[in-house]
């Protein structure tokens, strides 16, 4: 065979291995990217089931936590928003102090409500309640002693005291506090903290405060009349 000839043959033996080299090549490249696509889906996909086991983890403490809690804190709720409700609670402090004004033979009167202050640090909102006591000093003393524990919470500004033979008078300065409600709420997932030992005795106080009476109205009508002349 002559050197042209084994060229020749050279040359149409690498044509035939080169269509098979460039598949091999395109394979191990495709191969390499579906490789690396799997590699990162699967990593994804860990991350993800950790995160749902941290998730279930947590929620399953809080679950525990709330079912341990319902029998005792959480009983004592409502009346954690009596001491420090969403709203303005003048009109409710003012029926307790008649209430106990009543109960010790004591004359309210001249009332009178005004915008106090926002304690900032906190977002309370305290407002100054003025009022007059007239009545035996004694009483006076065991009614403003009284206040300490009533909910909502109030707290004494300013108490100005005069006596006569007969009666004593007394001008009190007090403040009554409110604060709205948080606006955002944590996410389902985060962590729930169970209540200090501290945190469940300011409950158990409150617990044993004079609570505000409300009254419910029931409504009335429509009825159905049988006779539907008669009025």
């Amino acid at each position: 065979m002559s050197a042209t000839e084994t060229i020749k043959a050279v040359s149409n033996s690498t044509k035939v291995l080169v269509t098979p080299v460039i598949l091999v090549v395109l394979l191990i490249i495709l191969f390499s990217l579906v490789l690396k696509t799997g590699v990162t889906k699967l990593m994804s996909l860990n991350k993800s089931l950790a995160e749902s086991k941290k998730e279930e983890i947590a929620l399953s403490e809080k679950l525990s936590i709330l079912n341990t809690s319902k029998e005792s804190a959480l009983s004592l709720a409502d009346l954690s928003v009596v001491a420090i409700p969403q709203e303005n609670p003048a009109l409710v402090l003012i029926s307790q102090f008649k209430k106990l004004a009543t109960e010790r033979g004591l004359a309210l009167n001249s009332i009178d409500s005004k915008p106090g202050s926002v304690i900032s640090t906190e977002e309370i909102v305290n407002e100054e309640i003025e009022f007059n006591l007239d009545g035996p000093i004694a009483s006076i003393f065991d009614f403003l002693k009284s206040l300490q524990k009533i909910s909502p919470l109030v707290t004494l500004h300013e108490v100005k005291i005069s006596q006569t033979q007969a009666v004593a008078r007394s001008k009190v300065t007090a403040y009554a506090y409110y604060a709205a409600f948080p606006e955002v709420l944590p996410s389902i997932s985060t962590p729930l903290s169970q209540l200090s030992a501290e945190e469940k005795d300011i409950l158990a106080k409150i617990s044993s405060f004079s609570q505000p009476t409300f009254s419910e109205i029931s409504p009335s009508g429509p009825y159905q009349r049988s006779d539907l002349f008669n009025f």
